[in-house]
């Protein structure tokens, strides 16, 4: 009887032992994630968020270029906000014309365009562009930048709507529309 109780009893200290064991493992992986693997994540959001922003800032800038005159310098700061600069100086967005307004607008709305069709390959509008009056406050000279802009967009479809008669000039399509007595007409 004493060999049975004694067979029993080790069985169960085995058993404890294991889940003692089991414990420690999971005790050790717990640790592990709350201490380090959550460090980790954070370094590897904070780099891939710095990589995003270093593109995303170089696409702004770029973009910015082509329609603003070389004396004013566009980037992105920590919080993706547009940041302008004139010869070292940062502006305040209310001292900006409204065409320069709209160039941050227009260029920041390119360069996200971007940055989303890169990180989603199966995006199904990445070679369509839709851009409503993208430039109210434009100059003449930066609506003939314009035309640079949309070739060098290098998508299937743009869609823009516009007041702009300039801009037929370099566009492959008119569709005119027009609203009379509350109908609207629709010409080609």
């Amino acid at each position: 009887f004493l060999e049975k109780e004694l067979a029993e009893t080790e069985v169960i200290i085995n058993k404890k032992l294991v889940i003692k064991k089991d414990t420690q493992k999971i005790r050790e992986l717990e640790s592990w994630i709350s201490q380090k693997f959550i460090d980790l994540v954070l370094f590897t959001e904070k780099q891939v968020m710095m990589t995003l922003k270093e593109e995303f800032s170089k696409l702004f800038s770029k973009w910015f270029s082509m329609l603003v005159s070389e004396t004013l310098i566009a980037k992105l700061d920590d919080d993706f906000s547009p940041v302008i600069e004139h010869e070292d100086y940062e502006l305040d967005y209310e001292f900006l014309s409204g065409g320069e307004r709209t160039a941050i607008a227009l260029a920041y709305r390119l360069a996200l365009n971007q940055v989303i069709n890169s990180l989603l390959s199966n995006i199904k509008t990445r070679n369509l562009v839709i851009l409503d009056e993208p430039t109210d406050g434009f100059s003449g000279t930066q609506l003939e930048k314009m035309k640079d802009v949309f070739n060098e967009l290098n998508v299937e479809q743009l869609l823009l709507v516009s007041h702009e008669q300039k801009i037929e000039d370099f566009v492959d399509n008119i569709i005119r529309i027009s609203k009379d007595n509350g109908i609207t007409r629709v010409y080609e």
